[in-house]
């Protein structure tokens, strides 16, 4: 049977439902495992369903491994908010922040050469104090987020070929594509973060510096850390791809007044990325620039 792109299948049951026609399952589909570049999604696996080969389980321990990652998360959310840990008195905080896209790497945003890009996020974090040193000068925290991300669908290419007229488009696709659509999609992160809470300026400005890390889960994939040329051109002209589990970063520094404790405020570099390709090959990532409010607190209180 004549194999079809996943895209051809969603018109194929466009057709089916229009005419009536029986279900057709394709005997085969593009591997969605493959990795950008040259070469990428060029070879097939079974379809699900299909019964012709060992592509089917391989997509279902793919769908698998994506429920599974969000029950991890799930689970290790809920060993935040239930264990019984030892920790100071205001051993929580809730925080909420906003940010801004920084496409530019992570060593040029943290030397503050930003290039803000028209994507954000808002976030809601949950955060638990596990431990803290007997001087209390360094403390421990597991932080739970649920963030919103929004901006385009498809962001601008700075190679020729998307120019104006450009050529080589895929199949709707022209210069006037780029910056163009809107997205929205959620995003769940957790987090392992330690903080700093000593400073000679203490008794004017009370600071902390934490850094944090953990996993980031995307509902979608996000649109600016998808190659834009290759939505423009075809994926097949992907140079680089990103996942939906990638790794978390997060580099904070929060200041407050006793005037306004248990409120602080900060700044936070809210960091995706596939560690240099360790995680599945993906050697990008995405950085937020962020500002939120914190507030901390004590279950005994209530």
């Amino acid at each position: 049977m004549k194999t079809y792109s996943l895209t051809n299948r969603h018109a194929l049951k466009g057709a089916q439902r229009s005419m009536k026609m029986p279900h057709v399952i394709p005997d085969s589909i593009r591997n969605p495992g493959r990795h950008s570049g040259e070469g990428r999604n060029k070879d097939w696996i079974a379809a699900p369903g299909s019964r012709s080969g060992t592509g089917c389980a391989a997509m279902t321990i793919y769908f698998h491994i994506n429920r599974i990652v969000k029950a991890g998360i799930g689970c290790l959310f809920a060993t935040l908010i239930l264990f019984p840990f030892p920790g100071s008195a205001a051993n929580w905080h809730l925080s909420l922040y906003t940010g801004q896209w920084d496409d530019a790497p992570l060593g040029r945003v943290l030397a503050g050469k930003a290039n803000l890009r028209q994507a954000y996020i808002g976030a809601l974090a949950l955060g638990r104090e596990i431990w803290r040193s007997s001087k209390g000068a360094a403390s421990l925290e597991l932080e739970g987020q649920l963030v919103g991300n929004w901006g385009r669908e498809i962001y601008e290419d700075e190679d020729p070929s998307s120019g104006d007229p450009g050529w080589d488009w895929a199949p709707g696709m022209s210069h006037a594509s780029q910056n163009s659509g809107s997205h929205f999609h959620w995003e769940t992160n957790l987090a392992l973060v330690g903080r700093w809470h000593k400073f000679p300026w203490n008794r004017y400005l009370q600071t902390s510096f934490s850094l944090g890390d953990g996993i980031s889960y995307a509902a979608k994939l996000p649109p600016y850390e998808v190659d834009p040329h290759g939505q423009l051109h075809g994926e097949q002209h992907a140079e680089v791809h990103t996942k939906r589990v990638l790794n978390y970063l997060l580099i904070e520094l929060s200041v407050t007044r006793p005037e306004i404790a248990p409120w602080s405020v900060f700044f936070r570099i809210h960091h995706r990325s596939g560690v240099f390709g360790l995680i599945d090959d993906v050697d990008l990532g995405s950085d937020f620039v962020c500002l939120g409010v914190r507030y901390d607190f004590s279950l005994d209180n209530f």
